[in-house]
């Protein structure tokens, strides 16, 4: 048996198609108390975001959070993951946060991800 090995220079990883995030808010204020990011690699089936709002409930709930006041924002075209976010609860938008230290996120009290 002949194995071929797929050398790394030669290698194109699929770009990235789309981001799509489901993010969970408390409408009095618009904090984002969950939220998932699913990644569609290019030439792959996107999900279903009925699908995507189901499962993003029903993982808050598992890690205890009261998803019963709790609104619902889609977001098909996610742009950046690793920033922080509330939601403008009058346009129903993403409102990027200031970037913070972990020590400024602490005293301030401010959390993306609170129960």
């Amino acid at each position: 048996m002949k194995i071929q090995i797929l050398k790394t220079r030669d290698y194109q990883p699929p770009k990235i198609e789309s981001i799509y995030a489901v993010a969970l808010y408390d409408p009095k204020d618009g904090k984002i108390r969950h939220m998932h990011h699913v990644i569609t690699l290019e030439n792959a089936s996107k999900t279903d975001p009925q699908l995507l709002e189901r499962d993003v409930i029903a993982n808050a709930k598992k890690l205890g959070h009261n998803t019963d006041s709790l609104e619902v924002l889609h977001i098909p075209n996610f742009e950046d993951p690793t920033s922080m976010y509330r939601v403008d609860v009058e346009r129903k938008t993403l409102i990027k946060m200031p970037e913070m230290t972990l020590s400024e996120i602490l005293k301030n009290g401010e959390s993306q991800v609170t129960k």
